[in-house]
C-alpha cells in the first residue's frame, strides 16, 4: 500500500505537524509513505513540494483570487473564513507519485480546492483537523448552526443576506460531496469533532471515524525537572504554569479568560506563588498580573526536544480555549507526564481524566478553572508524572495509533457494492 498525504505545510500550525507525524509514523512502521505539501521546510523523507518554478507563482496567483469573493464583506469579523474554490492542476502531481489512497489533511490557503476533489482519482482519506469541511467557509463555529441548514447571514462575515458567500460554499460542497460519497472516509482527532460530522447535512452517508492525532513518544517523555528547568532557563524552585496557545490576538485560544483565572486564583486564601511560562512573542504574557506573578517568555520552539523540556519543566499545562478539536499542545505535554488545566469543551475530554492526570473546568468558568489549577498543584505532584505519561503514550503513540489508521485504509480500498 502506497500512502500520500496533502498538508498545506509540513511545519506550521499544529495540523500541518500532526499530518507530519503521521507521515513519520509510517516511515518509521516501515510503510510506504509520501507527503505532499505547498513547500517543504522540513527534513523528514519523501516529504514533497508540490510546486516548481512559474507552478509557485501561478499557485500564489490563485490565493489570491480565492480570497478575493471576501472583499465583498469589509466588515467581517477577524475569524478564520476559507474559500478554497479555484481548481488546480493538483491531481496531475498526485497521479505522478503513484498512490493507492490519498490521505487529506488542513489544506487551506487553496491548496487543495474543493472542486479539485472530484478528480483526485484516488480513494479519499480526510482528517478533520477544524469544521471547516462541513461548514460555508469557518473554521470553528463558536456556536452557530447556520451550517445545519446552508449558511447564509454569516456572523463570521457579519452578512444579512441569505445568499452571501458561505451559502454558495456550502452548496458548492454540497455538490462535491455528493460525487465522493463512495470514495471518502473521514477521521476526527476527537469525538466532538465527530459528532459535529456526523450531524452535519453535508457528510450524510459518509463514515467517520475517531482516531486521535499521534505523538512521537521518543522524543516527548518526562525528563528531569531540574534539568530540564536548567536548560530552559527557569527557577529551580517554585510552581510554574505553562500557556499552551502562542497566540494572545486569537480569541478561540482564550487567552482573556486564563487572565480572569490567574486573578481568582491569586485571591484564593493561601494560593502559592506561581510563575507564567509562555511561548511566542514577548506581548503574549497575562494583561492583568495578578500579585506577584512573573513571567517567563520563551520564544518560539519548533524541535521536539525543546518543547518536551520545556513541557517537563513546568507543574501544569493550561489550554484555556473556547473551542478545540484535539490540542497537539495537550497531547505533548501529557505524554511528558505534565497535568493540564482546560474548559470541559471540545475534544479535551477525550485526552484529560477530571481529577486524574489534569482537570476539567467548567466551560468558560474562570472561577472554577482557578480553583482546578489550585487543585492540581495540590494533588499532582512530581510522583504522578511517570503514571501520567505511560497511560498517556499508550493512548498516542505511532506504534499504538498506526494499526487503527491502517485499518481505515483498507475499508477505503475495498470496493463499495
Amino acid at each position: 500500500m502506497r500512502i500520500l498525504q496533502l498538508s498545506t505545510f509540513d511545519i506550521r500550525f499544529g495540523a500541518s505537524i500532526a499530518a507530519r507525524r503521521l507521515h513519520e509514523a509510517f516511515l518509521s512502521g516501515g510503510l510506504e509513505s509520501d507527503l505532499l505539501v505547498s513547500e517543504v521546510h522540513c527534513d523528514t523523507p519523501r516529504v514533497h513540494g508540490a510546486y516548481v518554478g512559474m507552478q509557485k507563482l501561478m499557485a500564489k496567483a490563485r490565493h489570491h483570487i480565492d480570497t478575493l469573493p471576501l472583499k465583498f464583506y469589509p466588515q467581517r469579523t477577524t475569524a478564520p473564513f476559507s474559500a478554497n474554490w479555484v481548481p488546480s492542476h493538483l491531481p496531475r502531481t498526485i497521479d505522478q507519485l503513484k498512490p493507492d489512497l490519498v490521505h487529506l489533511h488542513w489544506c487551506q490557503t487553496n491548496f487543495v480546492a474543493t472542486t479539485t476533489l472530484p478528480h483526485i482519482h484516488h480513494p479519499l482519506i480526510w482528517t478533520f483537523h477544524d469544521m471547516w469541511a462541513f461548514t460555508g467557509g469557518c473554521h470553528y463555529s463558536s456556536g452557530c448552526e447556520r451550517y445545519l441548514a446552508q449558511c447564509g447571514q454569516c456572523p463570521v462575515l457579519k452578512s444579512t443576506s441569505e445568499g452571501d458567500l458561505s451559502r454558495w460554499m456550502w452548496k458548492q460542497k454540497r455538490d462535491v460531496y455528493r460525487q465522493l460519497r463512495k470514495s471518502l472516509h473521514i477521521i476526527c482527532p476527537s469525538h466532538w469533532m465527530a459528532g459535529l460530522a456526523r450531524q452535519a447535512p453535508l457528510l450524510e452517508g459518509i463514515p467517520v471515524h475517531v482516531v486521535p492525532n499521534p505523538i512521537n513518544t521518543q522524543a516527548f517523555k518526562p525528563i528531569d525537572k531540574i534539568a530540564a528547568r536548567r536548560l530552559m532557563g527557569l527557577p529551580a524552585k517554585g510552581p510554574l504554569l505553562l500557556m499552551g496557545a502562542a497566540s494572545r490576538g486569537d480569541y478561540r485560544k482564550g487567552f482573556d479568560l486564563l487572565d480572569l483565572a490567574l486573578q481568582h486564583y491569586a485571591a484564593q486564601p493561601g494560593a502559592q506563588p506561581l510563575g507564567l511560562v509562555t511561548l511566542g512573542t514577548r506581548n503574549n504574557t497575562a494583561s492583568a498580573s495578578p500579585g506577584p506573578l512573573q513571567t517567563w517568555n520563551i520564544g518560539f520552539l519548533q524541535d521536539e526536544v525543546s518543547l518536551s523540556a520545556l513541557y517537563s519543566a513546568v507543574d501544569v499545562v493550561a489550554l484555556p480555549s473556547r473551542e478545540e478539536n484535539l490540542s497537539n499542545s495537550l497531547a505533548e505535554a501529557l505524554c511528558c507526564g505534565t497535568p493540564c488545566l482546560a474548559f470541559a469543551i471540545g475534544g479535551n475530554a477525550d485526552l484529560i481524566s477530571h481529577q486524574v492526570n489534569g482537570f476539567l473546568a467548567q466551560p468558560n468558568d474562570t472561577v472554577d478553572m482557578a480553583a482546578g489549577l489550585s487543585w492540581i498543584l495540590n494533588h499532582l505532584q512530581e510522583d504522578k508524572r511517570e503514571a501520567i505519561a505511560q497511560a498517556a503514550s499508550k493512548k498516542l503513540s505511532y506504534e499504538s495509533l498506526v494499526p487503527a489508521f491502517l485499518k481505515i485504509y483498507q475499508s477505503a480500498l475495498t470496493p463499495v457494492t
